[in-house]
């Protein structure tokens, strides 16, 4: 189209009001939206990485970071959604983590790292019980002597040894 051409020295139209917010609004929408894509993608990695891994080996350890952040997240998307709405449900709420969970079909995979943390952590208390230090092991030394026990000979060695 033909727009009219200024002359030179002449401003330019101011932009209203309206359209000024209207960008900035629009532009902050895309870019929180582009930023929720990313954290998604991010989340959606983690998720996947929950498995049922053997205790303390190198991938329980990269389940466990997995569960760490995901865990940091889900706390924090919690306390703003119950801050902002008590009646909304998981998919009209922000709570992205614990929908991720529940539509990848991982609950049950949780559940069951919990439920080998548990066992792992009851089997330690356990343990320690049994290890419990009882009062007759803590009963007190006799005083240390300064002097060094007296060495005798046993009577047998005496009379395997006496014909000189």
């Amino acid at each position: 189209g033909e727009g009219r051409r200024k002359k030179r020295g002449e401003l330019a139209a101011p932009m209203s009001r309206h359209n000024v917010y209207e960008t900035a609004s629009s532009d902050a929408v895309v870019e929180e939206e582009s930023s929720r894509e990313e954290m998604s993608v991010r989340l959606q990695r983690h998720v996947k990485n929950l498995n049922v891994r053997p205790l303390f080996t190198r991938d329980w350890l990269l389940v466990n970071k997995s569960a760490r952040i995901l865990a940091d997240i889900a706390l924090k998307q919690s306390r703003s959604a119950s801050l902002s709405s008590k009646h909304q449900t998981l998919w009209e709420g922000d709570e992205m983590v614990v929908r991720m969970i529940f539509e990848d079909g991982r609950l049950n995979v949780v559940l069951r790292i919990l439920n080998a943390a548990s066992d792992e952590l009851e089997k330690h208390v356990s343990a320690t019980r049994n290890c419990a230090v009882h009062p007759a092991d803590t009963a007190p030394l006799p005083p240390h002597t300064s002097k060094p026990p007296l060495l005798t000979p046993s009577p047998s060695l005496n009379a395997d040894h006496g014909r000189v």
